[in-house]
């Protein structure tokens, strides 16, 4: 159907971005973990979507085809998870207030342990979408560990960077300002 449809551009549009990506900032950290966790998150999406399809092709339109321990992993960690640890890294900088120096230090900031944490979010993801479905007590207790490294690193980084800004003076006379 058409969700199919959609979900099989994606990986498309994904590629396309990709090969046209702009290279505006001399801050690998920050780009590398902007860009691939969010082809994580793409990824994961896929793997998803495909178990979600899979079952119903093997089991039908049945009760039986339907498990969230099957795609909680890969869709809730994986997909939302990463997509909004990739937007967040992407977005402060991008529309926070301060001047390019800001930004600047900001992305620095948001790019530190990018690999690190891009491995340790998708193997604890990874960890969680085996050990669900299959019922593996050590790799459900494991992939929840692993992923609060990388989530609160993340936070951590994002906090940090946040404060590195101009100070945020409320604004008054607005209409919508409090008094």
């Amino acid at each position: 159907g058409v969700g199919a449809t959609r979900a099989r551009a994606v990986p498309g549009c994904a590629t396309a971005v990709w090969t046209h990506k702009g290279h505006w900032t001399p801050d690998p950290g920050w780009h590398h973990w902007a860009t691939v966790a969010m082809i994580s998150a793409i990824a994961w999406f896929q793997v998803g979507i495909a178990i979600a399809a899979g079952r119903l092709v093997v089991f039908g339109a049945k009760s039986a085809s339907w498990s969230i321990d099957v795609v909680i992993a890969p869709l809730a960690v994986g997909w939302v998870g990463l997509a909004i640890m990739a937007s967040a890294t992407h977005l402060v900088p991008a529309v926070g207030p301060g001047d390019q120096v800001a930004h600047a230090k900001e992305r620095q900031i948001l790019g530190r342990l990018s690999e690190v944490r891009l491995i340790a979010a998708n193997v604890g993801t990874a960890a969680l979408a085996l050990g669900l479905p299959l019922r593996i007590d050590g790799l459900v207790t494991t992939g929840p560990v692993i992923l609060t490294a990388p989530l609160t690193v993340h936070c951590a980084l994002v906090l940090a960077a946040i404060s590195t800004g101009p100070p945020r003076v409320p604004t008054t006379g607005h209409p919508h300002s409090p008094p």
